[in-house]
């Protein structure tokens, strides 16, 4: 059985700041919770940064009981994906540096087509797809005529965890707004009231779609700042999976998934992620784990380093299904910790997550 090469370097973030600048630094270690993703067989690329919290991570994935690989390159460019022909690719994006190392134009235009939120919900509407009401724009000039319904998000149409969203309550916001972004496609959406958003994960595995999870979101004002599963609510896979099936169609491959609304008054597409998201590291994890009851966010600490961390009592027990899993372990050289938390209720969850700020701090 062939392996899977990991490589989660996330160039498109890095594209996306020369289009709205904000500080970026250190991300490359954000690649490290992919390897929760992976199994013995596969190799994973990792930032040569991630080395010093390497052995603390495989004791902690050991310890729990989750497989991963131990086969690591310690390189963090593309053209390492060369050294493993017999390989296929887990990559965070299909993006134009990876489509020359491992060329596949069907993939990389549908990424590209479904990366931009107008091109998305274009497409939605031309399949059916409930969407809210939305204005496209391509020059900031064009939105003088227009009369909006106030308030409105106002969304540069390829942005990635909140980045260049922004609420505006009055034409003065708009103007505010706009006199910060690039020049660029972009859009003004209507405000979606009583809502609660949910990310819906596929995979294309054989050529077939494979349900991966459906989950609420955590938001810190518009940026994606943790998931819950279950998500509490019917999950409403049957918006989704048309447009998942387009993508299918016209060669998408590997992970994807769509934001959704949903409300008293139906269900709403609102973005497509046609890439790895937050959610799906805790959702596999998970899975491999059999945890039906999750939480998944970040924190802030002053640690930067985990080499003198001991979770002792609340490390995740296979036994009684219960405590906290480290899921973007490399990010502590950026001083924040992503983790999942396995637990019965929200009270338990909150005190497993207070007991691990005590052991950060």
């Amino acid at each position: 059985m062939k392996g899977v090469i990991f490589n989660h370097f996330d160039a498109e973030l890095q594209r996306i700041q020369t289009i709205q600048p904000t500080n970026l630094d250190g991300l490359e270690v954000y690649s490290g919770r992919a390897l929760c993703l992976s199994e013995p067989s596969d190799v994973i690329q990792l930032d040569p940064k991630l080395k010093s919290n390497w052995e603390w991570i495989i004791n902690h994935y050991s310890q729990i009981g989750l497989s991963h690989t131990t086969q690591v390159v310690w390189e963090n460019n593309f053209e390492i994906l060369n050294d493993f022909p017999s390989h296929e690719i887990s990559v965070f994006i299909f993006s134009p540096e990876i489509n020359k190392v491992r060329e596949n134009a069907r993939w990389l235009k549908i990424v590209e087509r479904m990366n931009s939120k107008n091109q998305f919900l274009e497409r939605c509407g031309k399949i059916g797809i409930p969407t809210p009401k939305t204005w496209f724009f391509s020059n900031k000039d064009e939105t003088v005529k227009c009369q909006f319904p106030y308030p409105v998000y106002l969304k540069a149409a390829t942005s990635v965890s909140g980045l260049g969203v922004a609420r505006c309550m009055n034409r003065h916001d708009v103007e505010l707004q706009l006199s910060t972004m690039s020049e660029g496609d972009f859009q003004i959406q209507e405000e979606i009231r009583e809502a609660v958003f949910l990310n819906l994960t596929y995979a294309i595995c054989d050529g077939k779609l494979k349900k991966i999870a459906s989950t609420r979101q955590i938001l810190n004002g518009f940026s994606h700042n943790g998931n819950m599963f279950p998500s509490g609510i019917t999950d409403p896979w049957c918006l989704t999976d048309p447009i998942a099936e387009h993508l299918l169609r016209k060669g998408m491959l590997g992970m994807f998934g769509f934001d959704v609304a949903v409300t008293p008054f139906g269900c709403f597409a609102i973005e497509c992620n046609p890439r790895f998201n937050g959610s799906v590291y805790p959702a596999i994890i998970a899975q491999k784990l059999g945890i039906n009851n999750w939480f998944a966010t970040n924190i802030s600490t002053k640690v930067d380093s985990l080499n003198n961390v001991c979770l002792g009592q609340i490390e995740y027990n296979e036994n009684t299904g219960k405590g906290i899993v480290i899921v973007n372990w490399g990010a502590v050289a950026c001083n924040k910790i992503g983790f999942l938390i396995s637990a019965n209720n929200n009270e338990e969850q909150q005190w497993y997550k207070k007991e691990l700020e005590k052991v950060l701090s």
